[in-house]
């Protein structure tokens, strides 16, 4: 999976991060769950692995094409 875009949201000492990937297909997937790592890649990366999947609509909304 590439990480094409993400977006951030933090409430006292929880970040929310809902991210655009591309997987090898090219299809455009999106994955919203906490943030846990060193570095926004890493974060973005553990949320696509272990995230929920996450309405292509509303991640359309969040995180239009530019």
């Amino acid at each position: 999976m590439k990480i094409i875009d993400s977006i951030w949201y933090s409430h006292q000492y929880t970040l929310i991060g809902v991210v655009k990937s591309q997987n090898i297909e090219g299809e455009i997937k999106y994955f919203i769950g906490i943030g846990v790592g060193s570095s926004e890649s890493e974060k973005a990366m553990r949320i696509i692995l272990y995230g929920a999947k996450f309405d292509p609509i509303a991640g359309e909304i969040l995180l239009p094409n530019v």
